[in-house]
């Protein structure tokens, strides 16, 4: 039930769509959550990969955010597989790239992880 409504959702929403990436929900300040649903990928054990951008575009010197990110729909946890700075809205014009391999957390529920993963999960 919960897929179905998830994808009513999104097919119903008025998203904003820039090629591959679809608008999820809004940012303060302006930014916004795009989610990348052709990239997601599900793993045997159930865990997913999926990458997001968050726009950030009053700021200076980067105005987004590329994570690449590992969770699980059943406990979920997420982490942080890859980030990386953009001095341009939609990943344009790359600055820096950290994979460090963080560790595993549950986010919290006003985290954009977690909406991301509450998203990717229902999509599935």
């Amino acid at each position: 039930m919960k897929k179905i409504l998830m994808l009513f959702f999104l097919l119903l929403a008025s998203f904003n769509s820039y090629g591959y990436w679809t608008e999820t929900h809004k940012w303060y300040n302006n930014g916004s959550i795009y989610v990348d649903f052709d990239y997601l990928k599900k793993q045997y054990d159930g865990t997913l990969f999926w990458r997001y951008i968050r726009n950030t575009p009053n700021r200076k010197n980067m105005k987004s955010v590329m994570y690449y990110i590992e969770g699980n729909c059943k406990t979920g946890q997420t982490r942080v597989v890859t980030t990386t700075l953009y001095r341009e809205i939609m990943g344009q014009d790359k600055i820096l790239s950290d994979s460090r391999g963080y560790k595993w957390d549950i986010p919290k529920p006003d985290n954009t992880h977690s909406k991301t993963l509450t998203v990717v999960c229902g999509f599935l």
